[in-house]
């Protein structure tokens, strides 16, 4: 069986629930495997309970013994390795911009009137008079508006990378011992 009552694929459940499991199905060691090894021997014949392998009968009038070694099994668990997260601030920084600016510039402009125009524009008086001319310019305007700029977002992706792991196996040896027997078989 390879999903759990809820339909769940093996490999996608935690390490304390595929123990749960394990341990429902009868597993027997359940507590000191790997997540790899609980997936496997839950997905063994019979939901994985495991029985020790019964000994052959010793033969007739002989003695034996039962060589054992260790086996590195090499596997992955996931687990948490850190959070990122997003922030948003407010940062203000100095901004210059140019802008075009006009205005009126007064400028005096003397022309003689000639002779001939002097008697239609004749019959004046002398006296004091005043004109005004309104001077108009430009003068900078600032605004501001909020315009959405960018989008930001945090995707995950996964890496896969081959890693060495080293250990150190142990194994059993047996001696036999006497007068003209070698010393290790």
């Amino acid at each position: 069986m390879d999903e759990d009552k809820g339909g769940r694929a093996l490999e996608d459940l935690h390490l304390p629930e595929l123990r749960r499991l394990a341990q429902e199905r009868g597993i027997d060691g359940e507590a000191q495997m790997h997540k790899a090894e609980l997936v496997e021997a839950l997905r063994g014949p019979g939901g994985g309970a495991r029985t020790a392998p019964a000994a052959p009968a010793p033969e007739q009038g002989g003695e034996e013994m039962i060589r054992s070694e260790e086996r590195l099994r090499v596997g992955a668990e996931t687990r948490e390795a850190g959070t990122v997260r997003l922030e948003k601030q407010v940062v203000s920084e100095p901004v210059t911009a140019a802008v075009e600016l006009e205005r009126d510039e007064v400028e005096v402009v003397r022309e003689p009137i000639p002779e001939a125009d002097r008697d239609a524009l004749g019959g004046r008086e002398l006296g004091e008079a005043t004109h005004e001319v309104t001077l108009r310019e430009q003068v900078p305007v600032v605004e501001k508006e909020v315009v959405p700029t960018e989008r930001v977002r945090v995707e995950t992706r996964t890496a896969r990378e081959q890693v060495e792991v080293s250990d150190e196996l142990r194994y059993e040896r047996i001696d036999v011992g006497g007068p003209d027997e070698p010393e290790e078989r």
